[in-house]
């Protein structure tokens, strides 16, 4: 028999799962308030579908088919926003389901509003479990026999369950609601939150790359053959290059992973959305997207993957800011070595500004503009679990290695080839005439064509930057930053959107870039 969990997001859903799954978090369980995709547990010979938590009255429309074939609709809702949440919910009450009611957070009813809301439930004998905010003690058992007990709801029954006196309990209004500070605070605080832990990435990076240095320094004196040497250890291989990126990855992923978790499992991620909201619909996107598009200074790769708990009304729109916006780990690491190569590390804080800056010109001319308001999160600040935190973590690492880290080395192999056999060279003429039009140097075309393969191909600048002007070198970086993603966040932009939509998306990023840099370096 399939099961159907639906509810808003945070309400509980995949908690749920997590414990029925005997806490073993399969690949690709969603951590609390983050679902991503319908992930589903077979247990009990049930099969569950947690679906990501509602936020919009068209959201039941975008999974009609799990929910059609669901034998039993679980309906979850959190009990500080009982009534709001089961009016929201409504029509999935009355779809001719067997329905199981689950309300959570019951600790944060008062005394008098729970007594009413169980006496009801067991005067209309509605199957239900109640839940509350940190419950450990709750038995398997009796959810297995309230499922069994579900049954379909009359139109009486959900009226007189919507119609109940409940004092409704709205979390605490802290700065964020603020209409103009909180706007300012909020970003304040991401920018605190997602860029310290890139920050200490970097540092980490930094120190383990001398070790990798000798490695292949080391490694490539006991391989022989120009092909070999080439495709192990060289400017692609897959001992070279591939540790590079293994190095400068892996702690952004680990670091940011803490983050994303805290904030999960705290609420404040979701007050963070909903203070962002109304600015950020101006641009085509919700507060909710701003998270994935963080998530992209780390890596593209597992970013992108994150826009699948975007709406689908701004999930494309979100994915094309990560492609052109978000600077990878790879990305800053490069930028900040080339900057320190001139004497100038300075300038990364107008590379940021100007990266930044032109990706939103991009969005606001080429994103689709009807963003629906969706519904405030209205969620309650809590400390987080270390289990749940060091499950998010698991999860986000197990994905990096399985699919993050494969397209790395896969891509390598593929570079390697070309510059074994010499393409690379022939097709950096390619860039000549462009660099020409642009009123660059021509000698930046071997790092701006790198930089389509791997990110940290800007890296290649710092034997010529010593040669050029400032603002040659800068204008450098910044079109190998913007003009197209790397080869595996194109290969996921593919993935998750076809090639059609991939191509059209990385042909109007090149154009705003060429269009940037053409006016910067008319205008510098």
């Amino acid at each position: 028999m399939q099961v159907a969990l639906i509810g808003l997001e945070s309400s509980g859903k995949s908690s749920l799962l997590y414990r029925l799954s005997e806490y073993k978090t399969a690949r690709g369980m969603n951590q609390r308030g983050s679902t991503t995709d319908i992930v589903s547990f077979e247990t009990e010979g049930l099969t569950f579908h947690d679906m990501p938590g509602l936020r919009h009255d068209s959201d039941v429309e975008r999974y009609r088919q799990v929910t059609d074939e669901a034998a039993v609709h679980v309906i979850f809702a959190r009990a500080h926003q009982l009534i709001r949440e089961w009016k929201r919910l409504e029509r999935v009450m009355l779809s001719g389901k067997r329905i199981l009611l689950v309300i959570s957070h019951i600790d944060r009813l008062d005394v008098d509003s729970l007594r009413r809301v169980e006496h009801q439930l067991k005067k209309r004998k509605i199957p239900h479990v109640l839940l509350q905010t940190s419950d450990r003690t709750w038995k398997t058992k009796l959810f297995f026999k309230e499922l069994q007990e579900a049954r379909e709801l009359s139109n009486e029954d959900v009226s007189a369950l919507t119609s109940l006196y409940i004092k409704q309990t709205d979390p605490m209004n802290i700065f964020l609601r603020h209409p103009v500070g909180g706007i300012v605070m909020a970003a304040l605080t991401i920018l605190l939150l997602y860029g310290l832990p890139v920050v200490l990435a970097y540092q980490v990076a930094s120190r383990l790359e001398p070790f990798v240095d000798r490695f292949v320094e080391i490694g490539s004196t006991f391989v022989t053959g120009n092909f070999l040497s080439t495709m192990l250890f060289g400017d692609f291989g897959l001992l070279s290059l591939g540790l590079y990126s293994f190095v400068w990855a892996f702690p952004v992923v680990v670091l940011l992973g803490v983050t994303v978790g805290v904030t999960d499992d705290t609420g404040l991620k979701d007050k963070l959305a909903d203070a962002l909201d109304p600015i950020m619909r101006k641009i085509g996107l919700s507060g909710q997207d701003l998270i994935p598009f963080l998530g992209g200074f780390g890596c593209n790769v597992t970013a992108l993957d994150q826009t699948k708990g975007c709406h689908a009304c701004t999930q494309k729109n979100c994915a094309s800011l990560i492609s052109i916006g978000s600077a990878c780990s790879y990305q800053m690491g490069a930028t900040l070595s080339v900057f320190g190569a001139i004497g100038k590390p300075m300038l990364v804080f107008p590379y940021v500004f100007s990266l930044l800056v032109i990706s939103l010109i991009h969005l606001k001319l080429f994103a689709r503009k009807d963003v629906p308001i969706f519904w405030r999160h209205e969620t309650f600040l809590q400390l987080p679990q270390a289990s749940n935190v060091l499950r998010h973590v698991r999860d986000v690492v197990a994905q990096f290695m399985i699919q993050a880290m494969p397209l790395f080395l896969l891509i390598c192999l593929v570079a390697g080839l070309l510059d074994w056999s010499g393409w690379i060279e022939t097709l950096e003429t390619v860039m000549d005439p462009i660099l020409s039009i642009l009123q660059l140097p021509a000698i930046g075309a071997t790092a701006l064509f790198a930089s389509i393969i791997r990110k940290d191909g800007i890296l290649l600048l710092n034997e010529s930057a010593a040669t050029m002007t400032t603002v040659d070198v800068f204008l450098l970086v910044l079109f190998a930053s913007l003009a197209t993603s790397c080869l595996v966040t194109m290969s996921k932009m593919v993935q998750l959107f076809g090639w059609r939509h991939a191509m059209k998306t990385i042909a109007l990023q090149f154009m705003t870039a060429f269009v940037a840099i053409f006016l910067l370096s008319n205008i510098l």
